[in-house]
C-alpha cells in the first residue's frame, strides 16, 4: 500500500550527496554574486535579471560574430565568452554590464534632443550593429524611444529613406521581379522562419495620401519613389 502511494505521489528521487553539496555551494556562491551585482548596479539593473536560462549556441565566431547585429554584444562579452568565440583582440579590453552600455548610448543620444531624426538615425545604427543593447534601451525607456521609433519621428524618417538608408534589412520585392521569386527566395541565408511580415507600403502613416493629394505638383514617378521608400522602411 505505501508503495503505490509512493508510486502515485511521485516521491522525488533523492540527489546523490556530492551533487547536493555542489547545488548547496552554487546556490550560494550565486546569492552572494546576484546580492553583490545588485549593491552595485541597483535593483532593476541587475544584469542576473536578463541573462538567459540556458547558454545559446553561437554558430559564428570571430569577426562574422562581431559583424551580426543578433549576435554581437559589444564590449558586454565576458572574458571567457571573448576566448571561446575567439574574440580576444577585436573588442577594447574593458568589459561593460549592459546596463553600463545602456547609459553611455542614452547621453549620447540626449545630446541630440533637438532633432528627434538624428536621434532615430542613431537608434538605427545601434539596431543595426547591436540589436540586444537596442531592445534593452527601448524597453527600459520606452516613454522616451517610442516618440523616436514610430509617430510621429518615422513620418519623416520614411519620407527621406532614401537620403538616410544604412544597412538592408528583409528582403525588396518589385515588379521587375516577376517571375524570379524562387530565386529571391532562396537567397535568403537562413532556412528558419517563423514569421513573414509582407507590405506595399500603401497606408504608411498616411504618406502616400498626401502624396496623391499633392499629385498636381508631383509628377507620378516621385509618387512611385515615395511608395518604394516606405515599403522599404517597413
Amino acid at each position: 500500500m505505501l508503495a503505490k502511494l509512493s508510486g502515485r505521489l511521485r516521491v522525488p528521487r533523492a540527489l546523490p550527496a556530492a551533487a547536493a553539496t555542489r547545488r548547496l555551494i552554487q546556490e550560494k556562491a550565486g546569492g552572494n554574486a546576484s546580492a553583490e551585482r545588485k549593491k552595485t548596479f541597483g535593483e532593476e539593473d541587475d544584469p542576473s535579471r536578463f541573462r538567459f536560462t540556458a547558454p545559446l549556441n553561437a554558430r559564428k565566431k570571430g569577426r562574422a560574430l562581431l559583424e551580426d547585429p543578433l549576435w554581437n554584444k559589444g564590449t558586454a562579452f565576458s572574458a571567457e565568452e571573448r576566448d571561446r568565440l575567439g574574440l580576444r583582440g577585436f573588442l577594447p579590453a574593458d568589459i561593460r554590464e549592459i546596463c553600463e552600455q545602456r547609459d553611455t548610448f542614452l547621453r549620447q543620444m540626449r545630446q541630440h534632443a533637438d532633432d528627434p531624426l538624428r536621434q532615430n538615425l542613431m537608434l538605427q545604427d545601434l539596431h543595426n550593429r547591436n540589436e540586444t543593447l537596442f531592445h534593452r534601451v527601448l524597453m527600459d525607456e520606452i516613454g522616451e524611444i517610442a516618440p523616436l521609433v514610430y509617430t510621429p519621428t518615422v513620418g519623416r524618417v520614411c519620407q527621406n529613406f532614401s537620403e538616410t538608408f544604412q544597412r538592408a534589412r528583409g528582403m525588396f520585392i518589385t515588379p521587375d521581379d516577376r517571375g524570379e521569386m524562387g530565386t529571391m527566395m532562396r537567397n535568403w541565408p537562413r532556412t528558419h522562419c517563423q514569421v513573414v511580415v509582407v507590405t506595399d507600403g500603401s497606408r504608411i502613416l498616411g504618406l502616400v495620401r498626401r502624396a496623391r493629394a499633392q499629385l498636381t505638383r508631383r509628377n507620378s514617378a516621385q509618387l512611385g519613389a515615395m511608395m518604394c521608400n516606405c515599403g522599404a522602411f517597413a
